[in-house]
């Protein structure tokens, strides 16, 4: 299970000790995360929660529309997002090209 939700259609504006301050009341937060939307350079509106307990996850999914700062949101658990692959598949591709060719 996850300790982390995600929260959709929250308002750009809405400071994150507002947004901390409002998921403490399932159990203690341990990180509000807010992407960064750096075309637009302003925050997304969406953000991630990370409880101390999966518990406390649970509970704030028990309601999945919510309001939060005077908008209305959307209240899940975050799925994990597989890794983006870094700089290095050509590495392989080159070092599979280097045995080719010797």
């Amino acid at each position: 299970m996850c300790s982390k939700i995600f929260v959709g259609g929250v308002d750009a504006n809405v400071p994150e000790e507002d947004i901390k301050s409002y998921f403490s009341q399932y159990g203690d937060v341990k990180a509000v995360e807010l992407p960064f939307d750096h075309q637009r350079g302003r925050r997304r509106q969406f953000c991630f929660i990370v409880f101390e307990s999966e518990a406390s996850a649970d509970a704030a999914c028990m309601e999945p529309r919510q309001t939060i700062g005077g908008r209305e949101c959307d209240i899940k658990m975050a799925q994990p997002q597989p890794r983006r692959m870094q700089h290095g598949g050509s590495y392989q591709m080159g070092e599979i090209l280097h045995r080719a060719a010797a």
